[in-house]
């Protein structure tokens, strides 16, 4: 007899979108075989803005024909080229054109597109993809013999459209939470969103009152959630950590660079995670002859085009700072173990607390010493002391951050390198098969029930 069981996730971050959201769901994907799940997957075809980043690929041998993928309204899209005929100007189209007009559209205070984010993109900009995702959905899981539904958010749309389809077939739902909701400090800093708060928070009632399981990433938030007035919510809340996936790192060898070279990968977020306070240090340790401007280098490799090079010039760092944007999800490893130092960052502030950032495992997972900027108690200061791989400074202390830059740089001015001292017996545990593997007993209880 066939004991097997299947699961539709739903979710629009899925390849050939890039990003820490994707790689998560990915391992969803690639690892649940080996748990007794078969996943089958409810995406969008991808857009402009879906593909504007660092591409990511499939699992390998995993069955096309279980992917289900939909055409979908982009409400972003023809917002931004609503607002650029009214300019004047020529609407993007390429992914590339996207990319360009990022940090200078929705980022620049326009009035039209803040108002937008608001009060129209509600819950967020895929909220155009809910109708063909359940009208695809409902038959994908009848014909499929789907045992329970999984949606991964945000974007959050992915949860409505999974509220709906439980509704329409029955299905248990596992809501995945890779990021806050309602309690994210991206809606509450920001007088404009904090206008859309209180829908935000009445969607994210309906959602985790309808989900029978709920995870998220780490102890913080769902301490968060369970405060949340839902009821029976404290036996619902799971916590199934990100990771990072070994065979991706398999074979990558270290090649020392020549310099003292600080590594970033990802992407920034305004004033919650933004490298100015790094690239203030790093810029006074060069200016006072501390260190030598022909003896270090900084790469950056971003998802997509964030004006960081034009930053860096502001602090005279044009030529120690190197921008990278879209590489592959391969080649941004092989940048990470090559670096002398990787920079993370996390931001300061109570809601920082229980953030870690995917690529804070793939760093891990990297083997080199981390320099970190992060609130001390947070979740991510405790994993980094945990596997003693890399030092934890406050984001807001200038000197702090100039004291960990010069101890590396000393470092590896005297031996060459600066040498990694992290804890392996600790890193494995976030291996990728190591949170699957959690995922797999939340479903497991998820049809039991």
């Amino acid at each position: 007899m066939n004991d097997r069981k299947r699961v539709l996730i739903v979710s629009s971050s899925f390849p050939p979108t890039g990003g820490s959201g994707v790689q998560r769901v990915v391992g969803f994907v690639k690892y649940l075989p080996a748990f007794g799940w078969d996943p089958y997957v409810l995406t969008i075809v991808p857009g402009p803005y879906h593909t504007s980043g660092s591409p990511q690929e499939l699992p390998r041998d995993f069955p096309a024909d279980r992917v289900t993928r939909t055409t979908f309204f982009d409400i972003r899209l023809a917002g931004k080229k609503l607002l650029l005929r009214l300019k004047g100007k020529g609407a993007p189209s390429t992914p590339g054109e996207v990319a360009r007009t990022r940090a200078t559209g929705e980022r620049s205070g326009n009035l039209l597109w803040k108002l937008a984010n608001s009060l129209i993109f509600l819950p967020d900009p895929d909220i155009g993809w809910l109708p063909s995702a359940v009208r695809a959905g409902v038959p994908t899981i009848r014909q499929s013999g789907i045992d329970a539904i999984l949606s991964s958010a945000p974007p959050f749309t992915s949860h409505l459209i999974a509220l709906r389809l439980k509704r329409l077939t029955g299905r248990p739902w596992l809501a995945d939470f890779r990021d806050p909701w309602s309690q994210s400090a991206h809606s509450i800093v920001s007088r404009s969103k904090a206008i859309r708060r209180p829908i935000d928070r009445f969607l994210e009632k309906k959602v985790m009152n309808s989900a029978d399981k709920i995870t998220s990433v780490s102890d913080p938030i769902v301490n968060a959630f369970a405060k949340l007035k839902v009821k029976g919510i404290h036996r619902k809340l799971h916590v199934v950590t990100n990771g990072y996936d070994p065979d991706e790192f398999a074979g990558m060898v270290h090649h020392p660079p020549g310099a003292f070279t600080i590594t970033y990968t990802g992407s920034f977020y305004g004033e919650v995670r933004s490298p100015v306070p790094f690239m203030a240090a790093l810029a006074e340790l060069i200016k006072d002859g501390v260190l030598r401007r022909d003896k270090v280098r900084v790469r950056i490799i971003e998802t997509f085009s964030q004006g960081t090079a034009s930053l860096a010039s502001r602090f005279g760092l044009s030529d120690v700072l190197t921008v990278r944007v879209g590489i592959s999800h391969t080649e941004a490893i092989q940048e990470q173990v090559n670096a002398s130092v990787l920079l993370l960052i996390v931001g300061s502030g109570a809601d920082k607390v229980g953030v870690y950032t995917g690529k804070l495992f793939e760093y891990l997972a990297a083997r080199r010493p981390i320099l970190a900027l992060a609130p001390k108690e947070g979740v991510a200061a405790k994993l980094i002391r945990a596997a003693n791989a890399g030092v934890i400074v406050n984001p807001g202390n200038r000197r702090e951050i100039k004291e960990a830059i010069l101890k590396y740089y000393s470092e590896h001015q005297r031996t060459g390198s600066v040498a990694y001292q992290g804890k392996d017996e600790v890193i494995r545990k976030y291996e990728r098969p190591v949170q699957v593997g959690q995922l797999a007993k939340v479903l497991d209880s998820l049809v039991s029930q």
